[in-house]
């Protein structure tokens, strides 16, 4: 029976919750005959820099002091934040016999025999997803800040001034003008009358 350690961290762009990567973990490790000695999560940390995630820098000493036999986690793009530190910890694990698991990618690395093909392809994948998560996240930290994305609400004044010149019998591009808004809600907003004239 091999010691094992879980790590787990949210991702924005990746689809499981901490809470079901957990679940997967241990039911991994249960099939597969290992000793979960210590779960290790970055659940609460935020940023790319290694110093903000706790879980991850537990985990990197680990494998350097080889206090762990395998290390397991849902996907390798949780493993690391970057390709660099990726390749980093993939080549410490390798030196120190340390196995890596990770359940999406079907990598094993005791028993994963990939060709530079196969292994250039994942990689890819794994920088992929790196800038999905830098833009995700940039953008939550934008919404926190206040910004808003997308385009501005139209104003209440100006849905009153093209609502008032379609009712006159303008027609839509003219009633855009009026209102100075986009020919698009112009018809929207004439739907919208339609349906209330109708009663839908």
């Amino acid at each position: 029976m091999l010691s094992a350690t879980l790590y787990v961290r949210p991702s924005p762009a990746y689809p499981r919750s901490v809470d079901a990567q957990l679940c997967a973990l241990h039911a991994y490790a249960v099939g597969h005959d290992f000793s979960v000695i210590r779960t290790l999560s970055d659940a609460t940390a935020t940023g790319s820099k290694t110093t903000r995630r706790p879980g991850f820098a537990t985990l990197v000493r680990m494998v350097e002091r080889s206090e762990v036999e395998a290390v397991v986690v849902c996907s390798l793009n949780l493993l690391a934040r970057s390709l660099p530190e990726l390749l980093a910890l993939l080549g410490k694990a390798s030196e120190r016999g340390v196995r890596i698991v990770a359940l999406d990618e079907e990598f094993d690395s005791a028993t994963t025999s990939s060709t530079a093909k196969d292994m250039v392809a994942m990689l890819s994948g794994y920088q992929r997803f790196e800038r999905q998560e830098a833009v995700l996240i940039g953008q939550q930290a934008a919404r926190q800040a206040g910004v808003r994305f997308g385009r501005p609400p139209v104003s209440a004044a100006k849905v009153a001034r093209v609502r008032e010149a379609l009712a006159a019998g303008a027609g839509v591009r003219a009633a855009a003008r009026a209102g100075g808004v986009s020919p698009a809600k112009a018809v929207t907003l004439k739907r919208e009358m339609a349906g209330m004239s109708t009663g839908q």
